[in-house]
C-alpha cells in the first residue's frame, strides 16, 4: 500500500545500506580472507557473497531461510542452514570470523546468542556485528508517523478493532524482539546499552558509525547523511576474550 516501497525499490535501498556498512568492515575482513566465515542470521546470504570475493569459506544460519535480506543478481547460492544463534550447530572455535548484521536485535535470547557467537570463534579470529541505533529507531518512529498512519488507521476502521491496534496508530510496534514499541527502541538500541552488552563478552576494539540513512521501507525524505555524532546503524569490530 502506497508509500510503501515495492520489493525492487526495496531492494536498492537495502543493498546501498549493506554495501555501506561492508565497506566500513572489509578492511578489518582482510587480514582473515581464505579462512572460515560465520554469518548468524545472514538473511538471503548477500554478505556471504561479499565474503566469499574475498576469498573466505562461508556458511550461513538463518531461522527463516529466503524471507528477509537484499537479493544478489549474481548466481552465487550460499549454504545457509536453518537455525537460530542461541544454539549454532557448529564446534567450538570452529570459525575465524564470526559475522552478523543486523540481526543481534531480533534475537530471542540476545546473551545466550553472544555466548554461541563466542564459542565457535577461533581465539585469534574476530567478530563483526551490526546493530541499528537509536537513532534508527527514532527515524523509523517519525517516517511511520508521516507515512503509514493511514494504513493503521484504515485497518483499525475496516477489520482490527482492539484496544492494542488504536495504540498502534500512533505508536508503532517495535522492530526487534525486545521492546513493546518503536518509541521504546530509541533506549534499547541505545550505542551505548549495545556496547555494554557486546563487551560482556567479547573485547571490543573498534566501534564505528558509518552513515545516518533513511529506513529502506519509507520515501526517502533525506539522503545519506556521513556523520560523525548520528548513525543509523553501529559496527562493532570484536575479538574473543578467552
Amino acid at each position: 500500500m502506497w508509500p510503501l516501497a515495492n520489493k525492487e525499490v526495496f531492494n536498492t535501498r537495502q543493498k546501498r545500506i549493506r554495501d555501506l556498512e561492508w565497506n566500513n568492515t572489509e578492511k578489518f575482513l582482510k587480514h582473515y580472507s581464505h579462512s572460515s566465515f560465520l554469518d548468524v542470521g545472514c538473511g538471503t546470504g548477500y554478505a556471504l557473497s561479499k565474503a566469499q570475493k574475498l576469498g573466505f569459506s562461508v556458511i550461513g544460519i538463518e531461522p527463516e531461510i529466503d524471507v528477509y535480506g537484499v537479493i544478489d543478481s549474481s548466481n552465487f547460492n550460499p549454504l545457509i542452514i536453518k537455525g537460530v544463534a542461541e544454539e549454532l550447530p557448529f564446534e567450538t572455535e570452529q570459525f575465524e570470523v564470526v559475522y552478523s548484521s543486523h540481526a543481534l536485535e531480533h534475537f530471542q535470547d540476545r546473551e545466550q546468542g553472544l555466548k554461541e557467537m563466542v564459542r565457535v570463534l577461533n581465539k585469534k579470529g574476530i567478530a563483526v556485528i551490526v546493530v541499528p541505533t537509536g537513532t534508527m529507531a527514532f527515524v523509523s518512529f517519525i517516517s511511520q508517523l508521516m507515512f503509514t498512519t493511514h494504513i493503521r488507521i484504515a485497518r483499525f476502521l475496516v477489520k482490527e478493532r482492539s484496544l492494542i491496534n488504536l495504540k498502534r496508530i500512533f505508536l508503532p510496534q517495535a522492530h526487534g524482539s525486545y521492546a513493546s514499541s518503536i518509541l521504546d527502541e530509541t533506549q534499547d538500541f541505545s550505542v551505548k546499552k549495545w556496547q555494554k552488552l557486546i563487551s560482556n563478552y567479547f573485547n571490543i576494539k573498534e566501534i564505528i558509525l558509518p552513515a545516518l540513512y533513511p529506513f529502506s521501507d519509507f520515501p526517502q525524505f533525506f539522503p545519506v547523511i556521513k556523520s560523525k555524532n548520528f548513525s543509523s546503524s553501529v559496527i562493532f569490530i570484536c575479538e574473543n576474550r578467552s
